[in-house]
């Protein structure tokens, strides 16, 4: 009888200063964009009500910033797990909307690592490994980690290799 992989591996603590850099960068571009819709409201004289909406998010990206710099990458970190054998990958993430992918090693079809300039300069890779369905992503695996997975299915799932 074929069981299910136990979820013992967890992605690379990296992930929360990515996470968080990210949203940094997400948090500010979307306050500078308010603010120039402000100003721009301002300088156009466009309705009232909008410059109040405008004066309240601008108020509130603050505290969005609280959670989403300080908070949400540690908790995304602490539920992020995974696990494979050979007859299955499993992983699971999410506290409050909690999400578990079994995928039989039978059904991948592809297996690829992506790595844009963050993920380089933190020595990470995010793995995705394509179904029929869809693809299903690991992200944040140290390089060592995504190397190993990434042989692993590929031995297991009989995909073959294709040099570019």
């Amino acid at each position: 009888m074929n069981t299910l992989p136990e979820l013992t591996h967890s992605i690379s603590k990296r992930s929360i200063r990515i996470w968080r850099t990210t949203n940094v960068i997400t948090d500010i571009l979307i306050l500078i964009l308010c603010i120039g819709l402000l100003i721009t409201s301002y300088y156009f004289h466009w309705y009232q009500w909008l410059m109040i909406t405008l004066w309240i998010v601008i108020a509130i990206i603050p505290l969005g910033m609280i959670w989403s710099v300080a908070m949400e990458p540690k908790w995304k970190y602490t539920y992020w797990i995974y696990g494979f054998n050979e007859h299955y990958v499993r992983f699971q993430h999410g506290r409050l909307f909690s999400k578990q992918v079994v995928i039989p090693m039978s059904k991948i079809q592809f297996v690829e690592t992506e790595q844009g300039p963050l993920l380089r300069s933190n020595h990470v890779e995010t793995i995705t490994i394509g179904t029929m369905g869809t693809p299903h992503k690991i992200p944040m695996l140290p390089r060592e980690d995504a190397r190993i997975l990434k042989e692993h299915i590929a031995t297991y799932a009989q995909v073959k290799e294709v040099d570019a």
